[in-house]
């Protein structure tokens, strides 16, 4: 995905790190990575908190709406889609520690697996030393509380039908978006399996790179402040 970004003109971004992948990965005992994301972020890379394990803890119950939210939007990935104030505050401060302490990563800011993020964890996110986190329309800066409208495309390989809607939208977004000050453009590892988002997603980044300047998400905020 980086050599895609280089090969569109694209040297500056957000990379999102999940400290424990699914529980399964924990990153302080993966050292050579850990060396690979400290050199990217030197380079100008921004660093953002992802979660702690990009796994959503299954509740007792769940509403219907609830239900196609956790089970068919994300494959039961939002991990901060319906957490309590205080578990949601248990896994950031857990999560900013694996990356800040063991790691000597200091993320900027924090995007919720999904981008489902409840009230409590905005709530909790305001107590701790992030300067941004995001939905999938909106900009929040917590240093001064206030939200700015930046959609961003987002791919699926979850299904044929699903990459075939993600080469849609990415084929339009760039010229949907042509009067907005400031867009994202999302890149998961899985897409790299899928020939069509990545022939898609290559064409939107070359054409908004050569329209726009490129920014991490807190230059942004920066700038606009």
């Amino acid at each position: 995905m980086l050599h895609l970004c280089e090969e569109c003109g694209i040297a500056r971004g957000t990379l999102l790190v999940i400290p424990n992948f699914h529980g399964r990965y924990p990153l302080q005992r993966r050292q050579p990575i850990v060396r690979w994301l400290q050199a990217l972020a030197q380079d100008g890379w921004e660093i953002a908190l992802h979660g702690q394990e990009h796994l959503m803890p299954e509740p007792a119950s769940l509403t219907l709406p609830q239900r196609l939210i956790a089970h068919h939007y994300t494959d039961h990935e939002g991990e901060f889609y319906l957490l309590s104030g205080e578990e949601a505050r248990r896994r950031l401060a857990r999560g900013l520690s694996i990356l800040a302490d063991e790691c000597s990563l200091t993320p900027a800011g924090f995007v919720a697996p999904a981008w489902l993020l409840g009230r409590s964890t905005l709530q909790a996110l305001e107590q701790l030393p992030f300067s941004f986190t995001t939905t999938l329309n909106q900009v929040y800066d917590l240093k001064n509380g206030r939200r700015r409208f930046a959609p961003v495309q987002a791919f699926s390989s979850r299904s044929p039908g699903r990459r075939l809607a993600s080469a849609i939208s990415g084929w339009s977004a760039g010229y949907l978006w042509w009067g907005l000050p400031f867009v994202r453009v999302a890149l998961h590892p899985s897409d790299l399996a899928s020939p069509l988002i990545m022939q898609t997603a290559k064409r939107l980044l070359k054409y908004l790179s050569s329209q726009r300047s490129c920014l991490s998400l807190d230059e942004y905020l920066k700038l606009q402040a």
